[in-house]
């Protein structure tokens, strides 16, 4: 299997989908192995730290 890494982009459109199956996060799990990197851990746990 090939190995991806998601942006923060990608959990954030999978969170906040009604539809979990139709999401990207949810396709791209049966073709890839995924990692999340250390930074968009910290950038999704953060949260809505940088709200203008």
């Amino acid at each position: 299997m090939v190995i991806a890494c998601v942006d923060t982009s990608v959990l954030i459109d999978h969170y906040r989908a009604t539809d979990k199956g139709s999401t990207f996060l949810f396709k791209a799990a049966s073709l890839y192995t995924l990692h999340i990197p250390a930074i968009v851990t910290y950038e999704v746990l953060r949260g809505d730290a940088q709200k203008d």
